[in-house]
């Protein structure tokens, strides 16, 4: 029999290592720069979700956010804040399952929530975007048969993987030959790994690993050639967590299949920079770039949707 021993993640294991406080001065932060929430519930399973809006009527474009392991608007409360202040409805849902399907039909199910009963949003621009196997999920929700339903314009992945597999064996190379249990890069591939085997995998009688029946098409290449929109991937050199080979992967797929895909490799570990070292040079010119090419694409989208509101349209 295998000797892995499968250790199911609880939300307690989940806030400890992204413990999304949301501080005092970040909710000065919003009402200094008129931005509001809403939470809200939606669907059968009366699942939890959070809205980061500009005040106002709108209406504005709506961006589904999601950071994987339930993970997303809750806890990134400053970049949920600074999106909304660009003009976006940033909606966030609690899955009852992740890197799974069901997790797509969840934050269709929000969406549904929100058009119906929410007037300050645009119908016709929806960009999903996501970080780390969040990146996947906005993938996926715009490779998914009722996207053009949704009105989903393009999608965003940020340090996102390609094979779940590749992944997995990533993970513990990396924790094999790292034991310091307080980095966190550490911290985060343990979480991912404890998830990805308690829910994700089966062994073999003889230890080998294989996916779930369940997750079969859960790797991001395996939707790729069901995505029909922009797509705009974005990813750390230095990435420890998810190797920017992923992205490549992803990018060199997708071209490959003529879709209308961007990648830029910027510096350092982008998105999944540890929090004391957002401020290291190195890391803040590739968050700075990651910015700058989230506001491009962005834009490319609106100006392509709601030309009447534009004199012209810069190259991209």
């Amino acid at each position: 029999m295998s000797n892995i021993t499968r250790k199911k993640v609880s939300p307690e294991d989940i806030r400890a290592v992204f413990k999304g406080e949301d501080t005092p001065a970040l909710k000065f932060l919003r009402k200094a720069i008129r931005v509001e929430t809403i939470k809200f519930k939606h669907g059968n399973k009366n699942l939890e979700a959070m809205i980061y809006k500009p005040v106002g009527k709108g209406p504005w474009p709506l961006m589904p956010f999601d950071a994987g392991l339930r993970t997303g608007v809750h806890e990134l409360v400053f970049i949920a804040t600074i999106l909304a202040r660009a003009g976006y409805v940033v909606y966030g849902t609690r899955s009852r399952l992740e890197v799974a399907h069901v997790e797509v039909d969840d934050y269709f199910s929000g969406i549904d929530h929100i058009w119906k009963n929410m007037d300050f949003v645009d119908k016709n621009i929806t960009v999903p975007i996501g970080v780390s196997s969040g990146g996947s999920l906005a993938l996926g929700l715009a490779a998914d048969p009722f996207s053009s339903a949704y009105n989903i314009r393009g999608t965003i992945a940020l340090g996102g993987y390609n094979d779940l597999i590749e992944m997995y064996a990533h993970m513990c190379n990396y924790l094999g030959k790292n034991n310091d249990q307080n980095d966190y890069h550490w911290k985060v591939l343990d979480l991912y790994k404890r998830y990805a085997e308690s829910e994700m995998m089966d062994f073999n009688k003889n230890g080998t690993l294989r996916i779930k029946s369940a997750y079969s098409t859960a790797s991001t290449k395996n939707f790729i050639k069901d995505i029909k929109v922009p797509i705009l991937l974005v990813h750390g050199k230095d990435d420890k967590i998810v190797p920017s080979e992923q992205a490549v992967k992803n990018y060199e797929l997708a071209k490959s299949l003529g879709k209308d895909v961007r990648l830029k490799i910027v510096p350092g570990e982008s998105v999944h920079n540890p929090p004391e070292k957002m401020l290291n040079i190195t890391n803040l010119i590739g968050e700075i770039e990651t910015a700058v090419e989230i506001w491009r694409f962005l834009d490319r989208i609106k100006r392509e949707v709601h030309p009447e509101n534009y004199d012209g349209r810069p190259s991209y």
